[in-house]
């Protein structure tokens, strides 16, 4: 809204390349939920079901100039909005970690942020008006979409640009899309040289402590991940979003998909539209 009041056409107009964002009215956000980071972020995202697309803008002048950021005001967010938010910020955390980069710094920066979720999250879910929980969770959201964590990466979201053909097509809450395709990726890239990152990320997030074969550290995490998502009232599966998604449907976006976004540069690279059928098979 606050580049489009200055366009006498659409606002898609933006988000399709037509037009440059080139003027704004100045914002002020106020966050109520922790969740995408929109209150710092430089990217606006909208959906346009009529042509099955879902597309983003990304202009500096769109970040607000001021932030509220009062933990307060999420306390009565309903606890599956809370849920949901939890995801996005997890994901935003973990889809630079699993790249073909790494970095001491950035590992442990995305190490916290998703540790934070996890012991937070459960916490605001138990308690919705624990102060110090809802405090992190909104210092959570802030920090990871800056993408600090992913310097020196090159940050691809193989999560994020699947999940939004997903929502483009049907009208799915966008993180509930994150949560079941994140359980179908990560038994995706399950292979000799993905094994040691999952393996990581299963001691250092997870806490697996009890094992050392890494491919059973892998597995054991990417358990505990799918149990996270039950835990916090999420779908872990396709058939579990509310909506009727038929199988072949999956062939028709992977088709849109493919051609659209750098999928054999992915932590697995996805070498035909095919691969990305076989990925969201397993999610269904």
């Amino acid at each position: 809204m606050s580049f489009s009041v200055y366009h006498e056409g659409s606002c898609w107009d933006f988000f399709e390349g037509k037009v440059k964002v080139e003027k704004t009215i100045p914002t002020i956000a106020i966050p109520t939920t922790a969740a995408s980071g929109a209150e710092i972020s430089n990217a606006s995202v909208i959906s346009n079901m009529q042509q099955k697309k879902k597309l983003h803008v990304r202009s500096d002048m769109t970040r607000p100039v001021a932030l509220i950021a009062d933990p307060t005001y999420t306390y009565t967010l309903h606890p599956y909005q809370t849920a949901l938010g939890i995801m996005d910020i997890m994901a935003h955390s973990f889809e630079g970690y699993f790249s073909q980069y790494v970095g001491s710094i950035q590992d442990g920066v995305s190490e916290a942020l998703q540790k934070t979720c996890i012991e937070h999250g459960r916490k605001v879910l138990l308690c919705p008006y624990d102060y110090e929980s809802r405090a992190q969770l909104l210092w959570a959201s802030s920090i990871a979409i800056t993408h600090f964590q992913d310097q020196g990466r090159n940050f691809l979201a193989p999560i994020h640009n699947t999940e939004h053909v997903l929502s483009a097509y049907y009208d799915i809450p966008h993180a509930a899309g994150i949560a079941v395709l994140a359980i179908a990726w990560f038994k995706y890239i399950l292979g000799d040289k993905t094994v040691s990152r999952l393996a990581r990320w299963g001691r250092n997030v997870w806490g697996i402590t009890d094992e050392t074969n890494e491919y059973n550290i892998a597995r054991k995490a990417i358990e505990k991940f799918e149990a996270f998502v039950k835990e916090i009232g999420l779908p872990t599966r396709i058939i579990e979003l509310g909506v009727d998604i038929p199988e072949e449907a999956l062939s028709e976006m992977s088709y849109d998909l493919y051609p659209t976004v750098p999928a054999k540069e992915w932590f697995k690279p996805l070498e035909t539209a095919e691969d990305m059928i076989n990925f969201m098979k397993i999610a269904y």
